[in-house]
């Protein structure tokens, strides 16, 4: 299958095997990850990771070093969110890239602490996996870890370290248990109880192995249900449910509804609405920005009306992405009132094309959404963003929307066939580099 990623997604059910054939071989295996790893990552240890530390902070500023490849990266990762030098976008290939650069300087400095064999070692993301035949061997290699993760301004995750004996259940097994449960009776009665047994055992097996992402599994293996028309408030009931119960699954979530609406199901749009009024009121305020922009995202393409009194707060905020999304509403007549855009309108200059807020002070000008706050055309004016304005260069297309997909009756006949799409396509963003480094 073509992956729809520049780097292609793991193997989710191999690293499943490498647990299962690790507890096979050793007695006890070590669990841990990174505290944190792509929000704390110190952007000056990419060149650490690929030239040095020690000769990375001797040669801070020689020519040499000025030009190298890790400098170069640590400077327009740096470039990219406004020169912080602690984190690193998450979702982005690059980011993904620069991630494993680190972890696998992790892996060769760890080896060489260690001086063991390395043979039961597996990682994958910032996830470890390490068979040891004695606990006192484990908890040395934890020690190991932490001391290497420090020395890259990094933190082991004490909190999820944890060591399992031989007796210990290894296999995530959570995925046959869904993948066996299927939905395709011809009754209306059947069906209902179909969909009932599947999204209950979902939010069972979710409370038992609250760990791992069961709901986003669940949601997207739904995608292939061919639900009536009579079974389909049951059905959204559950997905919102579910949305309810785990915020994270706000993008399937929404492109479950959207679809569904599109192909002519009837959604309670009453209570979508609600769903979304109290999702961005509980997400703005603890700044989980990915949340609230699918909330406003789903309200645009359900044509759902938000107050102002909602969303205003989002538009004083200086948030560019929710600025353009609310600018989008009020353009297609989704929201009830006025909104004032004195803080939007401030961000209309040329000073903000260079700051934070470029996204809205170039868009919203392209788009002829706010007027100029100086008077003259501050994109126009600008050597760089007036040839994207030229180009008719556009990072908001007001086009777009979430990808389609049909019910298909042979994925509900042969669930086990495509039991790795849905795993590959679920666990994309976690395990994100090929599977994971091996030593």
């Amino acid at each position: 299958m073509r992956s729809e990623r520049a780097i292609p997604k793991p193997d989710f059910a191999r690293i499943e095997l490498k647990k299962l054939e690790t507890s096979a071989e050793f007695d006890h295996i070590l669990y841990t990850d990174i505290s944190r790893f792509y929000g704390t990552i110190y952007t000056h240890t990419i060149p650490w990771a690929l030239h040095g530390k020690a000769y990375s902070k001797a040669n801070m500023y020689n020519a040499s070093f000025k030009n190298s490849v890790g400098n170069q990266l640590d400077v327009l990762i740096r470039k990219g969110q406004d020169n912080q030098t602690i984190g690193i976008p998450i979702g982005p290939d690059t980011s993904r890239i620069a991630s494993e650069i680190i972890a696998v300087a992790i892996e060769k400095r760890y080896s060489e602490i260690a001086q063991n064999d390395l043979s039961g070692a597996f990682r994958y993301v910032d996830d470890w996996f390490i068979g040891y035949n004695s606990v006192d061997d484990s908890e040395r290699a934890i020690s190991h870890l932490a001391q290497v993760c420090g020395e890259f301004e990094l933190e082991l995750n004490i909190e999820k370290t944890r060591i399992e004996n031989s007796k210990s259940h290894v296999y995530s097994d959570w995925p046959e248990e869904l993948s066996s449960l299927t939905v395709k009776s011809k009754t209306a009665a059947g069906q209902a109880k179909e969909i009932r047994r599947f999204f209950s055992t979902a939010i069972k097996l979710s409370e038992e192995n609250s760990n791992e992402n069961v709901l986003t599994y669940a949601l997207k293996m739904s995608r292939s249900f061919a639900v009536s028309d009579a079974n389909f408030l049951l059905f959204e009931s559950f997905v919102l449910r579910i949305a309810r119960l785990d915020r994270i699954t706000i993008p399937v979530v929404a492109q479950i509804l959207i679809v569904h609406s599109k192909n002519g199901k009837i959604l309670n749009k009453n209570r979508c609405e609600k769903y979304i009024n109290d999702t961005i009121n509980a997400s703005f305020p603890l700044g989980h920005t990915s949340e609230v922009a699918w909330s406003l995202f789903l309200a645009r393409e359900l044509s759902i009306k938000l107050s102002t009194e909602l969303i205003q707060p989002l538009v004083d905020s200086e948030n560019s992405v929710y600025g353009l999304l609310c600018l989008d509403l009020e353009k297609r007549a989704l929201v009830r009132g006025t909104l004032n855009h004195m803080v939007l309108d401030s961000l209309m200059n040329p000073a903000s094309l260079w700051d934070a807020n470029w996204l809205v002070a170039y868009e919203a000008d392209l788009k002829g959404w706010l007027p100029n706050s100086v008077g003259t055309t501050h994109v126009e004016n600008d050597i760089w963003f007036k040839e994207m304005k030229a180009k008719k260069i556009s990072f908001y297309d007001t086009s777009l929307t979430v990808p389609t997909f049909e019910a298909s009756a042979e994925i509900q006949k042969d669930r086990w066939k495509h039991r790795s799409h849905y795993i590959s396509e679920f666990f994309g963003e976690k395990f994100s580099m090929y599977g994971g480094g091996i030593f």
